[in-house]
């Protein structure tokens, strides 16, 4: 690359990340990027990743870089299967932790060699009679769980040539002597690992990219990898969530409320950006909601979210609610287009009840309440998917999310455990009111329960 085309490739990346950064600056990010190097040794991974980290935080991105853990592994031999599990559990413990304490601080996580990384090396074994069947199923099947992929925004996997990757070995070494991994045959085989797992693992991931970069000099990779790192970044950002066109929900035009079951065929889901998909008055935007109750369905969890959380024309605006949960984004869809609705909203459900409680929940109803009220253009928009979790308040730890809630104190409702006979005594929405009713199935005392036209 000549020296006009690197400042011009630099100028160009500086700004898209001016705009991402301006753009961050009048949403929310709930949550970094995470992004994974993986690949054949002297591939690039290392001096790819470093330059991309050094761009974002100087352009104003707050990073942290996870860096890769085969070279701190006590285990001596590398194709003892041993050491690619001790490397690949340092590696998830350390972006576990990473991502769950330190995420809403952060804008992106750097990966050098992690869960996609380990599954490379495992096919490997596998291949070359390293590991039994038995042990590298049970791996893989560990490795691609929903919990970790879900972390994951992106995989770069960077090959290169066994000549090429041997000539950078060599490049700055008094040696040529070959090592245990550092030689022809095995970069070899490994390469058609790499190309094993892709072809089986890339759809099980957001998005896996592949790159030769035999005949690529450092600063084209660099600047391959750092755009599109920016326009993942902003894609998070502007947020992308879920709608159902309204013409394909006619056979509910007349009903408030019903159970999942009774549609035999969810419509095709689409996304677009959150602004875009609301000023859409065709577009009906799922909104997978939990709404937590004790065993014998006597009390449940409020909330009330804060004035600048909500907008001036929202229902939910100063009244009590008895859900939590929001928009299907873009990121909940793992598996694309043939992962089914039910798993889509399940998967969003756990993220948004982590996100506002602090609490990891699986939501085991299987047969959720739909709510679509067309009292207004607003709620014309909204099709609610209510589901029933049974808690156990005296075990559940929670957390609200102070920017989306406001806080348990002094006479405040919001946050606690409330008797739902109670409840009549304070101001509810539409929503909330039909879930007490057709979902928890409380009784309506005085008839406040069943004041509404549904």
């Amino acid at each position: 690359m000549k020296d006009n085309s690197i400042i011009n490739h630099i100028k160009q990346l500086e700004r898209i990340a001016a705009l991402v950064l301006a753009t961050k600056k009048t949403t929310r990010l709930r949550r970094p990027i995470v992004i994974e190097f993986c690949g054949t040794p002297k591939s690039g991974k290392t001096s790819c990743l470093s330059s991309l980290n050094l761009f974002l935080k100087r352009n104003g991105f707050s990073t942290r870089l996870l860096t890769e853990r085969a070279s701190v592994c006590p285990i001596a031999d590398k194709f003892n299967p041993l050491f690619n599990i001790w490397t690949s559990i340092a590696a998830i413990a350390e972006l576990v932790a990473t991502f769950a304490d330190h995420g809403k601080n952060l804008d992106v996580i750097i990966s050098d060699r992690g869960i996609f990384d380990a599954l490379c090396w495992f096919e490997w074994l596998l291949e070359h009679d390293h590991m039994k069947q038995s042990d590298y199923d049970a791996l893989i099947g560990y490795l691609t769980t929903d919990k970790l992929r879900s972390m994951i925004d992106l995989v770069y996997v960077l090959k290169a040539k066994p000549r090429i990757a041997m000539e950078r070995e060599y490049a700055h070494l008094l040696t040529r002597r070959h090592g245990s991994i550092m030689n022809t045959r095995v970069l070899k085989e490994y390469n058609e690992a790499i190309e094993i797992a892709c072809q089986k693992h890339k759809d099980s991931f957001r998005c896996v990219k592949t790159i030769d970069t035999s005949d690529l000099s450092q600063n084209d990779v660099s600047y391959q990898v750092t755009k599109m790192v920016l326009q993942t970044l902003y894609e998070l950002i502007v947020e992308r969530i879920a709608y159902f066109k309204r013409e394909d929900l006619r056979g509910w035009s007349n009903r408030s409320y019903w159970k999942l079951s009774e549609m035999r065929g969810i419509p095709e889901m689409h996304f677009g950006p959150r602004d875009t998909v609301e000023r859409d008055t065709s577009a009906v935007q799922p909104v997978p909601v939990a709404v937590l109750v004790d065993s014998e369905r006597k009390h449940v969890l409020v909330v009330k979210k804060r004035s600048q959380s909500t907008g001036s024309d929202s229902p939910e605006k100063g009244r009590l609610l008895v859900y939590f949960g929001g928009h299907i984004r873009k990121e909940d869809n793992l598996y694309g287009k043939a992962e089914a609705f039910e798993s889509i909203a399940s998967a969003t459900l756990s993220r948004e009840i982590q996100e506002e409680l602090s609490v990891s929940l699986t939501i085991r109803d299987k047969d959720p309440l739909c709510i679509w009220l067309k009292q207004n253009e607003r709620s014309k928009a909204h099709l609610a998917i209510v589901y029933l979790y049974e808690a156990n308040f005296e075990h559940l730890s929670y957390r609200l999310d102070n920017t989306e809630f406001i806080q348990t104190a002094g006479k405040s409702m919001s946050g606690r455990i409330l008797p739902i006979a109670d409840l009549h005594k304070q101001e509810m929405e539409a929503w909330s009111r039909i879930i007490l009713k057709h979902k928890v199935g409380a009784s309506g005392a005085e008839g406040w329960l069943f004041d509404l036209d549904t």
